[in-house]
């Protein structure tokens, strides 16, 4: 019998993204804008402070959860923001990476067959942690509604679709830069009140947002909705 890896895999295709920015990196003079990192490098506080917890032997397993000063420090900095009250002892989980954390609740949220409704243009990430845990994507063109997810195609897709278990959400987004008013949000979430559905919530763009403040869906729907940030995007 010959060794096989998982099926699932064979779906996954590598990264246009990727692709794309290795292709344009090749051009001499070329100023890429592809991928979602921002321009800055490490600031030199965090730098001394990585320094130091090396030189203090700070190389131990860490509680699972991540180390509690860190969560104290991500819940202050939740609450100080964006008005999000989480207790760091039990409802802040620090990953490596937005990326674990991502596929851990895909993980923890779907059985085999489950619908998880992703609205399209998309990161890729997101319909790669639904199909390895044998999930089915339901991708919803945004095109015509300024690159949104609206109550009006929400309730369309959930009428044509019986096992939806989530609805993931990124904005700002990654691609299309599009993101959501206060009001927009508050219609968006009435909306989904009247489903039993999760909110997979990508907000690790949040600071780098211009003009209106950010507002994270989780104000207004807190006990459905699972918060991803990371701080590759804050340390700015």
């Amino acid at each position: 019998m010959a060794l096989t890896t998982n099926e699932l895999f064979s779906r996954i295709k590598p990264s246009q993204i990727r692709e794309f920015d290795e292709l344009f990196r090749s051009v001499e003079g070329c100023i890429p804008m592809t991928i979602g990192e921002p321009d800055f490098d490490m600031p030199e506080n965090v730098k001394r402070a990585a320094i130091k917890a090396i030189e203090d032997n700070a190389s131990h397993y860490a509680h699972t959860s991540g180390e509690i000063g860190v969560r104290k420090a991500v819940s202050e900095f939740l609450k100080k923001q964006y008005d999000l009250h989480y207790d760091p002892e039990t409802e802040i989980v620090m990953t490596v990476g937005a990326t674990e954390g991502l596929f851990a609740a895909a993980f923890g949220l779907l059985n085999p067959g489950d619908q998880v409704i992703i609205p399209s243009p998309y990161f890729p990430l997101y319909s790669y942690a639904v199909e390895l845990n044998r999930g089915e994507c339901i991708l919803v063109d945004t095109s015509d509604t300024g690159f949104l997810m609206t109550p009006e195609l929400l309730h369309k897709t959930m009428a044509e679709n019986k096992n939806v278990k989530a609805l993931f959400l990124n904005y700002p987004s990654n691609p299309t830069g599009a993101t959501y008013t206060k009001d927009e949000l508050i219609a968006l979430a009435d909306a989904i009140k009247q489903y039993d559905i999760f909110v997979l919530s990508d907000e690790i763009y949040s600071e780098i947002t211009y003009g209106e403040k950010h507002t994270s869906i989780a104000t207004l729907l807190r006990d459905r909705t699972i918060l991803f940030q990371g701080l590759r995007k804050l340390l700015r």
